[in-house]
């Protein structure tokens, strides 16, 4: 009975931290903007997640101020959004997002995928929503939920770009602002440089070979 015990609370446990795990614990993150309050900041209507804004300074994961910073780009980067206590976050491709904001399209509808966990639940594929339309300071308003509406009903909206509070702003209220985050590229290991290294010197042996034997062809 109690070797039953035992492995039913070694489950839970497993089940628990399955549920309650945050991207942040594997892989390397980048802070580049935080939300902490509903009615400055940030929500000024010119960052956009644009690689190249800078908003206020950065001191601290948790600070209260708001606060955007530059950062690099590159293919594959990922973008994740997540509350101050962790409770919710939604990870999703950079260049996906990006497209989307830049496209204006005004589309209230799903229409971008990503990588989630609402209110400490476990690890899902859910599809959300980036509202952006053209001449609106407020977008874009990105979604945990494929309905604008919805999103806003269900305290799920991630981002917002100018000063809207209300229903719009609850989750970041509720739960200690919103962190973002980028993935950071990663740095290839010694022996992959290695590889790489003998590669490009095969590479340049081959090609030195080729021009001697055109030479002495001619």
């Amino acid at each position: 009975m109690k070797k039953f015990s035992l492995l039913v609370g070694l489950v839970t446990a497993c089940l628990v931290s399955a549920a309650q795990a945050s991207p942040l614990d594997s892989g390397t993150w980048y802070q580049i903007a935080r939300m902490a309050n509903g009615d400055s900041g940030v929500f000024d209507g010119n960052g956009e997640l644009k690689s190249d804004y800078s908003f206020g300074s950065y001191s601290s994961l948790l600070q209260a101020n708001d606060f955007a910073r530059p950062f690099d780009t590159y293919t594959g980067m990922q973008i994740l959004f997540i509350t101050g206590d962790g409770a919710t976050w939604g990870s999703t491709s950079y260049s996906t997002l990006r497209s989307l904001i830049d496209a204006r399209a005004g589309d209230f509808a799903p229409n971008i995928t990503f990588t989630a966990s609402i209110n400490g639940g476990a690890e899902t594929t859910t599809i959300g929503n980036v509202l952006s339309r053209n001449g609106l300071a407020e977008d874009p308003w990105i979604s945990l939920q494929g309905d604008h509406g919805a999103g806003i009903f269900n305290h799920l909206i991630i981002w917002g770009e100018a000063d809207y509070a209300g229903p719009h702003t609850e989750l970041l209220q509720a739960h200690n602002g919103i962190n973002v985050f980028v993935s950071v590229a990663p740095v290839p290991e010694p022996s992959t440089w290695a590889m790489m290294i003998i590669g490009f010197a095969g590479v340049g042996y081959m090609t030195y070979r080729r021009r001697k034997f055109a030479a002495l062809a001619a």
